[in-house]
């Protein structure tokens, strides 16, 4: 045992690391993701809002509340009930609801929440759905049975234009899906399992192909803020071009006008002040949509995808539909930063200028005060 005092933050960063473990998965069985979200104003989000809709469900279940440590609203529960174990996590955005279902159910991709959470629970929640996944997990004899349940049994329920079908981990299972939301609300995934795949491996697979859906919405909410800056940005753009003109005319004139050149300082300081306001209201967005790229990307890469018959991976659906969705983000971003610094630019230029000019005013009005003292 060590004598020496620990640092309050050792243990509750070590225990971070194992927060949200993956758990195992027996197939045949389905997967139920859903993950909740304010549609807008995060600050007011409410843990014990979050709590209270939990235990809300645990309570239908018969299962004891979870409960807060102290003041502090837990973030994370692992539940394990007749035929079915819930997760529930809380994370900077959002609450996310995993249950993972044992056996067959009636038909493929039939979401059986029913089952389990009483009638309008989700309704019920102060926050609205981001992302909702249904996982249908089935086994499979060898390569050749996996390869005919994925393109004949499960595949028929995919819309084929858009549907990434790809042998993942080793060629130990096939993973597909379409990224569609399907009529009960639900975007669809299949995961066909060899025998040598193993329960906890399984339950990976289970997980990765979630957070990769999950993530994707998340980084293209900032898509549409994207899209309504475009006009707000070309006015400004329109504005700066304008005033950079005339402080360029002003410089080829011999006796700029110092009323006018305040008005355009006035002008550069309002288009600052436009530009650093939409600045500090888009940066968490365009911020939290870099990290969330990131973050698909590295569950695709943790698949070790394989091709399949020729059919398109996730990586290459992503290249497709994803990528450019977020080079619109990424130019965005640039360009409200490239703005910025044109206007600090073009605003230090006339301050500068103006400067100047009051110190060549101040010398004309002492070398005019010594003269009239020299005619003293």
């Amino acid at each position: 045992m060590f004598e020496t005092p620990q640092h309050t933050q050792r243990k509750p960063l070590t225990d971070e690391l194992h927060a949200r473990p993956f758990t195992p998965i027996e197939p045949p069985a389905q997967a139920l993701y859903v993950a909740l979200m304010p549609e807008a104003d995060q600050a007011r989000r409410s843990p014990k809002e979050d709590l209270a809709h939990l235990n809300a469900l645990l309570a239908h279940l018969g299962a004891a509340p979870a409960m807060a440590d102290g003041d502090r609203a837990p973030n994370f529960y692992l539940g394990a009930f007749d035929g079915f174990r819930l997760k529930w996590e809380r994370h900077t955005e959002f609450v996310s609801y995993l249950f993972e279902l044992e056996g067959p159910g009636p038909a493929p991709f039939t979401p059986r929440l029913a089952e389990i959470a009483p009638p309008a629970w989700i309704e019920r929640a102060s926050l609205r759905i981001i992302s909702a996944s249904v996982v249908e997990i089935i086994p499979a004899t060898d390569e050749d049975d996996a390869q005919r349940i994925a393109t004949e049994k499960l595949a028929p329920h995919f819309v084929r234009d858009s549907l990434a079908l790809t042998w993942v981990t080793e060629r130990n299972a096939i993973a597909m899906g379409d990224f569609r939301i399907d009529a009960a609300g639900f975007t669809r995934f299949g995961v066909v399992a060899l025998p040598d795949i193993g329960p906890r491996r399984l339950g990976r697979i289970t997980q990765r192909l979630i957070e990769m859906e999950t993530y994707r919405t998340l980084a293209m909410i900032a898509l549409p803020v994207a899209r309504r800056l475009g006009p707000e940005l070309t006015r400004l753009e329109t504005t700066l071009a304008e005033v950079t003109r005339s402080i360029a005319n002003d410089d080829n004139a011999r006796a700029p006008d110092p009323e006018v050149e305040r008005e355009t300082l006035a002008t550069l300081s309002a288009l600052s002040a436009d530009l650093e306001s939409l600045a500090a209201e888009t940066a968490f967005r365009f911020g939290g949509a870099r990290a969330y790229e990131t973050i698909v990307y590295d569950r695709i890469a943790a698949l070790r995808e394989e091709s399949l018959r020729s059919r398109q991976t996730f990586e290459e659906f992503m290249v497709r539909r994803f990528k450019p969705a977020l080079r619109t983000v990424r130019s965005t971003e640039e360009r409200l930063q490239t703005l910025s610094i044109r206007g600090e630019r073009a605003a230090n230029l006339l301050r500068t200028r103006i400067d100047v000019s009051l110190e060549e005013q101040n010398q004309q009005l002492l070398k005019s005060m010594d003269d009239r003292a020299q005619l003293q």
